[in-house]
């Protein structure tokens, strides 16, 4: 079953003395966006043909595959779009793209001339968004729906089902073949999952929805393997949501029952006349708890688990619970990794704290929602870690009975020559959904997650007639894939992109060179060596980033100019060294460490600021410091003012619009927690 050639969807951008214009992506080709350099407005107008006078003079002619984002600051406005791209899928000839460069136009200017400071101060901004842009970790699609599943979108779509499987997913925006109508399309995008929803804010509307590209954090890829002579194809979607997106120690709920580290994993089936997915959900432990990275080497993470077990984190939970019921359906089986093996170390006592107030919590919440709408399993993630072989089958056995009752999504499809048959039949239905927390979400999460996974495929191939099993030869394609996406959600969330325990999907090449036991380990020392220096050194500018990119920055103009004092300041009071030292590791710090060069170098850095913080004396060091997580920006050189400063990042409008969405979260979260406590029905409404 070969995939269908790929369409190269793409527009041109012209810059003209007045203006720049840009042409639509999807439904009509006659009209254009227009920016006006001289106002900054925009217009949506009919597109001029050659035979029409106009006094614009074409300056530059680029060609861009979609708008991502408006960037509208203190003094300048930005046109953010695709320029590079690389292919991340190909799904039955409908492209899924990953993003490898934007281009950014300014098309206004507040005042001719800025100052130094308000250059830097929108230079930082701007720099945030394109670097994760560019991060290799954004997918979008002209062809196909990215922020849907397949379930999903048939629920939002009823017309799908006069629709082949590749229409019904995807639409139709070609010239041929049936039509799809943009309304619906723009209505079917779930803006839980498209993470530049903020930066369209302005031109999200139908009107100008021809023009822009809505795109996903996370992971995309697919696969083909072969089984009983047949070609199946395989395809992988995690969609990150951007409600409580962060960094690795950006944990738990918030008030309104939105969680970090929320992801979202859908693996798709295809084979000649079925149609199969299924979702796996992973999440931060669902109470309100924080967390904060170590600042040296050998000091342990320090979890803060004050207020875990109040009101507000039992009310966040139920919002949490009653969110994923409305979404998923019931039954919701949360499933907790967390560690109970009794060490004596405080970040063990901690987690087996947390496990034990989670417990308590969730039963309570349960006995109000009902036993056969959301259920708790608890494994321990050790014990996983330590004995594979044994631990996983007892796990797995476990969880056989409920994904058995939750099901897949599955529907049977004829295809004719011209690939538009009406008979799209649904077999059936996901009823519920498996979320998994555990220490990180991210290593262990990751292997669970694929063991269920080849688990329900199996279940999907014997309901299609395929007794046998998939050659070892051949399963290692689907193991890649997973291995993939555990390394690009590692990457995510803590900066580096290697995963701890990946040997129990795939043997990488370290355990190939050493062997099983040390290369495991010397795996596992690069994996800390890593994630301690992005936490240390990199995450409070990580997550600057993606406050920028979600519209919660609070980075302003004395932002950028307190560095530059508080050296100085460091400097004049006879402390030049330490002056020297956080300006050498504001420029020479690696930006990642993906490479051996750049750990090498993180391991100096983090030896070496172990040195200066000896030698300088705690004292000195805790005045310059500033929290990681949260911080403006990413320097331990900046001392605290005495006066706060309203945030002037995003403009007047942004702001404004930000507050209204602010309210809107906080009515809606206030109205749920009143039906939480009435009796009678309890289902929520989630907008």
């Amino acid at each position: 079953m070969p995939n269908a050639a790929i369409s190269d969807d793409f527009v041109f951008e012209y810059t003209t003395d007045t203006e720049i214009i840009y042409g639509a992506l999807r439904g009509s080709m006659n009209t254009v966006l227009i920016f006006n350099k001289e106002t900054g407005d925009q217009r949506v107008d009919l597109r001029f043909d050659s035979y029409t006078p106009t006094p614009n003079r074409v300056i530059q002619e680029t060609k861009i595959y979609g708008i991502v984002g408006l960037l509208d600051l203190c003094f300048k406005k930005f046109v953010i779009a695709i320029d590079q791209r690389e292919l991340a899928a190909n799904i039955k000839g409908k492209a899924v793209w990953k993003i490898t460069g934007v281009r950014t136009t300014q098309y206004y200017m507040a005042k001719p001339y800025l100052s130094l400071n308000e250059e830097e101060h929108e230079r930082t901004i701007l720099g945030h968004i394109t670097s994760m842009l560019t991060s290799g970790l954004f997918y979008f699609s002209v062809d196909m729906d990215v922020t849907s599943s397949c379930q999903a979108t048939l629920e939002k779509d009823k017309r799908v089902v006069k629709m082949t499987s590749t229409e019904m997913l995807f639409g139709d925006h070609e010239n041929t073949g049936p039509k799809v109508d943009l309304r619906t399309d723009f209505e079917m995008i779930d803006e839980r999952f498209m993470f530049n929803k903020f930066l369209l804010d302005s031109l999200y509307s139908l009107d100008t929805f021809p023009f822009i590209v809505p795109t996903i954090f996370g992971f995309v890829g697919s696969t083909e393997f072969i089984l009983d002579t047949v070609t199946h194809h395989y395809c992988l979607i995690s969609r990150c949501s951007n409600k409580r997106a962060g960094t690795r120690y950006f944990r738990g709920l918030d008030e309104h029952g939105s969680s970090a580290i929320e992801v979202e994993t859908e693996f798709i089936l295809i084979t000649d006349d079925k149609l199969m997915a299924y979702r796996q959900l992973r999440g931060s432990t669902p109470l309100i708890w924080k967390s904060s990275p170590p600042d040296e080497i050998l000091q342990p993470v320090n979890i803060d688990l004050t207020g875990a077990a109040d009101t507000t984190s039992r009310d966040a939970l139920s919002l949490h619970l009653y969110n994923l019921i409305e979404r998923y359906k019931s039954p919701v089986t949360l499933l907790s990794l967390l560690s109970r093996n009794h060490k004596k170390e405080t970040l063990a006592l901690q987690y087996q704290q947390l496990a034990d107030t989670f417990q308590k919590v969730f039963f309570e919440i349960q006995r109000e929602i009902g036993a056969e709408s959301v259920d708790l399993v608890e494994f321990d993630e050790s014990d996983l870690a330590k004995t594979p072989d044994t631990s996983m089958p007892r796990l797995l056995a476990k969880l056989r009975s409920l994904w058995k009752r939750q099901g897949y999504f599955s529907s049977t499809v004829g295809y004719t020559a011209q690939m538009n048959l009406n008979a799209c039949k649904t077999d059936s239905l996901q009823k519920g959904a498996l979320r998994i927390n555990g220490i990180d979400c991210v290593d262990m999460t990751n292997v669970v997650q694929y063991r269920v996974a080849i688990e329900v495929m199996y279940d999907m191939l014997n309901s299609c007639g395929f007794k046998g099993k998939v050659s070892a030869y051949e399963l290692k394609k689907v193991k890649r894939l997973w291995v993939r996406n555990g390394r690009a959600l590692a990457l995510l969330y803590t900066g580096v992109s290697r995963v701890l325990y990946e040997e129990q999907i795939l043997k990488n090449w370290m355990v190939y060179l050493l062997g099983g036991y040390i290369g495991v380990f010397v795996w596992w020392a690069i994996v800390r060596v890593g994630r301690l220096y992005m936490g240390t050194f990199r995450d409070s500018r990580r997550q600057e980033a993606f406050e920028c990119v979600l519209g919660q920055t609070k980075h302003t103009v004395k932002d950028a100019i307190s560095v530059q004092r508080s050296v100085l300041k460091l400097a004049t009071n006879q402390k030049s060294g330490l002056a020297l030292f956080m300006l050498l590791r504001r420029f020479f710090s690696p930006t990642h460490v993906n490479t051996i060069f750049n750990l090498i170098l993180a391991g100096f850095w983090l030896v070496a600021q172990a040195i200066v913080r000896i030698a300088v004396g705690e004292g000195v060091w805790a005045s310059t410091a500033l929290p990681r997580i949260g911080s403006r920006l990413d320097t331990s050189a900046v001392f605290k003012s005495e006066q706060v400063e309203a945030p002037k990042g995003l403009n007047s409008q942004l702001k404004l619009r930000k507050n209204k969405h602010d309210t809107e979260l906080l009515e809606m979260s206030t109205e749920k927690r009143s039906s939480i406590s009435r009796k009678g029905d309890r289902r929520l409404t989630i907008s």
